[in-house]
């Protein structure tokens, strides 16, 4: 079978990197035996040479049992007088009181007789001990020079020109961050930073990720914390920027309940980041692109916000205590509803540009949006009356019941599904204009009007009483009747009733009853 040259070589780095490791836990399991058997010889030895000397001693003094027992025998011997008897007896028991005094253990002469064997056991056991030492520290002196090699082999790996290679490589680079790895963790998160500054993004519109950007990512937000704690040690002076993130590229990244405490990422991109419920206390995110981001419930208290771009952003839940938000560039659209740790003052100075504070729509009249990016904003019921939008992305965004009175959208970019569902102040022209743009919008603006002011057509009196019809020049409206004729009749009455019944013509939808006649069919015959 048949594998592209590219699935070939990632087979055959798997491989070698299996057996590589086979061989290392083979090696790793025979060196652990040896030591094994070193550490119990050297035990066995101890136990004997403390156990020769107690034999010793139990020796002697079963053979001084034996020799006092026999001379009590020998001594035992009936006699006539009665004197010489007392006087052996007593002499017998002198000798017993000696000898219980000789063999009572002396710790000071006990010492002085196994001096000699003591201190070649010690020796022996020393020695057996700073072998071991020597053995453990020879062993992981070759663990981290293997080491060392393969984390040089991951760096090699990441800048090959096949992908395939660099993808393998990245995700060998979660290997360092095991325990035990720990002088690896600050340069892993420094190669990740470094790869994700790299890579290549639309500088408009997110683009969505690709294999290497998401193994990339899970090795930068699983590695922040691992070598934030790892310089946080007793006696160290951290700083934030020790682990520098600037300019990081992270659309699109789902960094959902991520620990990101001091993070260091000015200018970082964020723009459509899912960051819900993430650690982002005492962050540096000055002039960081944060559009579209996804904060629900997030910890943003202490961080800086000087010219964050927060624009559709939000912010629902989150803690935004001792955060200077209303210093951000840009808080269109940006959903700070139900947020803590904001003074009356600040929420006024957000909602003033453009953010939405719980019910309150975002009041944006004037404001100049020219080729803002709000693609999926949340502008319901926004009060946008004359602000200007030449060249602004509107793809997506919920401008429902918004006031959109003097705004022309047609010079928008893009307003494919951009919901303008019972929008104020635009015509019906506009509206199907806009509707021919990929807009989605009412299925008849004006049928609820046109409903309920209908009425019915006169009885036809004569062919001569009718005229032509013609659309009325009034508006951008046609004002044809509901019979397919008009009325000859200049009075203000009939004019209305004419512009009511009808919808407008031309590029407007027509009427789901059918309505909307030819213009042929409006004269008489």
């Amino acid at each position: 079978m048949w594998y592209p040259e590219e699935n070939e070589y990632s087979l055959s780095e798997m491989f070698n990197h299996c057996t590589m490791e086979a061989l290392l836990m083979r090696r790793l399991k025979r060196d652990m035996w040896k030591a094994g058997i070193a550490l119990a010889g050297t035990l066995l030895l101890l136990v004997l040479m403390m156990w020769i000397p107690v034999l010793a001693v139990g020796a002697y003094e079963g053979s001084s049992g034996l020799a006092i027992s026999g001379t009590v025998t020998v001594q035992a011997t009936p006699t006539v007088d009665a004197t010489v008897a007392a006087l052996n007896k007593e002499k017998l028991k002198q000798e017993v009181q000696q000898l219980k005094n000789q063999n009572e253990p002396d710790p000071l002469s006990w010492l002085r007789t196994n001096a000699a064997i003591l201190l070649s056991t010690l020796v022996v056991v020393i020695g057996g001990l700073i072998g071991l030492f020597r053995w453990f520290g020879d062993r992981r002196s070759e663990r981290e020079k293997r080491a060392e090699e393969r984390f040089q082999s991951v760096v090699t790996g990441l800048g090959d020109e096949k992908e395939s290679a660099r993808i393998h490589a990245a995700i060998l680079l979660r290997t360092f961050l095991r325990p035990g790895y720990e002088q690896f963790y600050t340069q892993t998160f420094d190669l990740a930073v470094a790869d994700l500054r790299r890579r290549n993004v639309h500088p408009n519109t997110p683009e969505p990720l690709d294999f290497l950007s998401q193994a990339l990512i899970t090795v930068f937000k699983e590695s922040f914390p691992l070598a934030r704690e790892h310089l946080q040690k007793p006696g160290s002076h951290f700083s934030s920027h020790h682990l520098d993130a600037t300019a990081i590229r992270l659309d699109k990244a789902y960094l959902r309940g991520c620990d990101l405490k001091q993070a260091w990422m000015p200018e970082a991109s964020l723009r459509e980041a899912d960051l819900s419920r993430a650690n982002l206390s005492r962050a540096n995110l000055i002039k960081a692109n944060l559009s579209r981001a996804k904060l629900l419930d997030a910890k943003l208290n202490g961080a800086s916000l000087f010219g964050t771009n927060l624009l559709g952003a939000d912010l629902l839940g989150a803690d935004l205590s001792k955060a200077n938000i209303e210093d951000a560039l840009y808080l269109y659209g940006t959903s700070l509803r139900g947020v803590n740790g904001l003074t009356k003052e600040q929420l006024e100075t957000c909602k003033a540009k453009g953010a939405i504070i719980d019910e309150n729509p975002a009041t944006l009249v004037g404001a100049d949006l020219t080729k803002a990016y709000l693609p999926d904003a949340h502008l319901h019921l926004a009060d946008l009356r004359e602000a200007v939008l030449i060249g602004a992305v509107l793809s997506g965004t919920d401008l429902s019941g918004a006031d959109l009175t003097g705004v022309h959208l047609e010079n928008a970019v893009d307003l494919r599904k951009t919901n303008l569902h019972g929008v104020k102040g635009l015509t019906k022209e506009q509206l199907a204009s806009y509707k021919a743009l990929g807009a989605i919008i009412d299925e008849d603006p004006t049928s609820s009007l046109s409903q309920s002011i209908v009425i019915p057509p006169p009885p036809l009196q004569s062919q001569d009483a009718q005229a032509p019809s013609a659309p009325s020049a009034q508006g951008s409206t046609p004002t044809p009747d509901t019979d397919g004729s008009s009325t000859a009749s200049s009075k203000p009455s009939n004019s209305a009733q004419s512009q009511s019944a009808v919808p407008a013509q031309g590029s407007s939808p027509p009427d789901t009853d059918g309505s909307n006649a030819a213009s042929s069919s409006q004269s008489g015959p």
